[in-house]
């Protein structure tokens, strides 16, 4: 049976990447963790059209058989960029850059639990976490 996962905030899933990177689950809990941020933001008044959640469904699909232990991390971690760039084209043209970076570095990662994976997926879960802060903070 799965931990339950603490509430996610930008916060913690720059902690969750920086302490936990050793930890066998790393990959899969800190893409729970983002999706979890992703959804939460996504129920908004200001961010939901269709587009948004056109990515929020994916990101879903993309997530849910995270348990199976075949399962890459690399559609989850993709369908969280594109969720992510959903929002900043909604609502935030002053984080296209880093956007794009975050997308680039999605693309990047291969989904296995290598070792050189684990680290492109703590610096894609620290960028994803800079982003979700900054959004989170304008939720005002």
């Amino acid at each position: 049976m799965a931990a339950e996962e603490p509430t996610a905030t930008a916060d913690g899933l720059a902690s969750f990447a920086t302490t936990q990177i050793n930890n066998p689950e790393y990959g899969r809990r800190g893409l729970r963790m983002l999706s979890g941020l992703l959804i939460n933001l996504t129920d908004r008044e200001d961010l939901q059209d269709s587009g948004v959640s056109e990515k929020r469904d994916n990101l879903t699909s993309a997530t849910s058989r995270l348990e199976e232990t075949a399962m890459s991390l690399r559609p989850g971690c993709v369908a969280a960029a594109a969720l992510i760039q959903a929002i900043q084209q909604k609502a935030y043209p002053q984080l296209e850059r880093p956007v794009a970076e975050l997308n680039e570095q999605a693309l990047q990662l291969t989904g296995r639990a290598e070792a050189t994976d684990k680290e492109l997926l703590r610096d894609f879960f620290l960028k994803a976490a800079e982003i979700t802060k900054v959004v989170s903070q304008s939720a005002s």
